[in-house]
């Protein structure tokens, strides 16, 4: 392979290998840094891997029957759209839009599964 890369005159571009060594984890621990210490508002760790860890990620049996009901109907056993389903996007910009000044739509809201 060695000659292979000094044959085509092949150099790795170094910028790109900062780049590549960035994570889902690093940009948090970012974000957490630059958040005001004297805040009074709870922050939720959405990058931690296991959401039962946290008691405010706790569920009702009316969703887990949600869950189970939707399952059971194989009416959902295809991908979800890339940026989440409307009804769970439009009630988390309800949600959002109670503590700001403006109003946040459901297009402002993208859903993603965890990764690294």
């Amino acid at each position: 392979m060695e000659n292979v890369l000094a044959e085509w005159r092949f150099r790795g571009n170094k910028e790109l290998n900062i780049a590549s060594s960035l994570n889902i984890r690093g940009i948090l621990v970012k974000i957490m840094e630059n958040l005001k210490k004297d805040d009074e508002k709870s922050t939720v760790p959405l990058g931690h891997g296991d959401p039962s860890a946290f008691p405010c990620f706790q569920t009702t049996t009316i969703a887990e029957d949600a869950i189970v009901d939707a399952v059971r109907s194989a009416k959902y056993n295809g991908y979800s759209p890339t940026v989440g389903i409307l009804p769970a996007r439009r009630a988390i910009a309800e949600y959002l839009s109670r503590d700001v000044d403006y109003k946040i739509l459901p297009e402002d809201v993208h859903l993603t599964v965890g990764c690294q």
